[in-house]
């Protein structure tokens, strides 16, 4: 089982198609540092349909 601590919810969307990297470099931007057991949520950002 997998513990969470504590949720962190961003306040602005991410496109997810970055991927890891970027969301971990967003968190860090944002929250000063990622924490082990703490759960970071993002928006997504949608796009426009076909």
């Amino acid at each position: 089982m997998i513990r969470i601590e504590a949720i962190w919810l961003a306040t602005e969307p991410i496109d997810m198609r970055a991927g890891v990297d970027t969301a971990l470099a967003r968190v860090v931007k944002a929250f000063g540092a990622a924490q082990a057991h703490h759960a970071y949520l993002f928006a997504i950002v949608s796009s426009p349909s076909l």
